[in-house]
């Protein structure tokens, strides 16, 4: 293990003369041996991401709706839906468990694009 994922952050706000400019990365050694980048379709009723054969797990996870109208919803556990991702946004985090995660779309299917990197 070295150092094999590299993230990096940046966020800034700027409205009624407040700015809030952050920066922020990490280096991090990670364990496993296969990530996965994939595309899937999201329906109005809960169902799991699914990982691909390769043996990924959930250790870090970006999620980008592609959809341009609806907003996806991901839990873990199922039925505690914590993140939402509205049109056209992200979102970049690290689940409690590697088993599983959730998602549903707001009104339609969406297509989300994950990116899964192993712990």
């Amino acid at each position: 293990m070295s150092k094999e994922l590299s993230l990096n952050c940046t966020l800034t706000f700027t409205k009624g003369g407040q700015q809030i400019m952050v920066n922020a990365s990490a280096s991090v050694d990670i364990a496993g041996n296969y990530g996965a980048h994939f595309v899937q379709t999201i329906g109005t009723s809960q169902e799991s991401v699914t990982l691909p054969p390769e043996g990924a797990t959930f250790g870090y996870v970006l999620a980008i709706n592609r959809d341009s109208t609806n907003y996806v919803q991901l839990a873990i556990p199922s039925n505690q839906y914590t993140v939402q991702i509205n049109p056209g946004e992200f979102a970049l985090f690290r689940p409690p468990t590697t088993d599983y995660i959730f998602a549903k779309a707001s009104v339609a299917q969406c297509k989300v694009e994950f990116v899964i990197i192993p712990n």
